[in-house]
């Protein structure tokens, strides 16, 4: 794998420094991650969430926050599902205070729970299955489905 660094445009910097983020939790082989999506500039970042606690979620969004920082960019708005109502007062608490709007309690935020299908369904996946005797004799089958990252 070869690296290519570009350079942001400043022009580019000037124009979307104050982003809008949509967040989310989905599942692949019911372990959890972690998803954000920034309206403008489209940028997708996920992480693996080793539980749903509240601390746990926070971490995951703390450091997609600070690296947006890094890069010279602000996150003014969170666009999220009532299940981060929890997080809201944390988020809020962040520097530079960004603002976050929760869907209805039936509803969802359109922009990530797309982007989930889109991830899911573009992500290179990895399946073993493989078959192994006992000491019974009974020939144990295992099937193994995971997100490979080298793939």
């Amino acid at each position: 794998v070869t690296r290519d660094i570009v350079k942001v445009p400043k022009e580019f910097m000037k124009l979307h420094n104050e982003v809008m983020i949509s967040i989310d939790i989905f599942f692949v082989n019911k372990i959890a991650f972690f998803l954000s999506l920034s309206r403008v500039i489209y940028y997708t970042g996920t992480s693996h969430l080793a539980d749903r606690k509240v601390g746990t979620i926070f971490k995951a969004f703390k450091e997609i926050f600070v690296y947006y920082l890094r890069r010279g960019f602000r996150i003014v708005d969170v666009n999220a599902d009532g299940e981060f109502e929890p997080l809201k007062s944390m988020i809020e608490a962040l520097p530079s205070a960004p603002t976050v709007n929760l869907a209805a309690k039936s509803e969802h935020v359109a922009d990530i729970e797309r982007r989930i299908r889109v991830v899911k369904e573009t992500s290179p996946c990895c399946s073993f299955s493989f078959t192994f005797p006992s000491h019974s004799g009974v020939a144990y089958d295992l099937d193994r489905f995971s997100i490979c990252p080298d793939a």
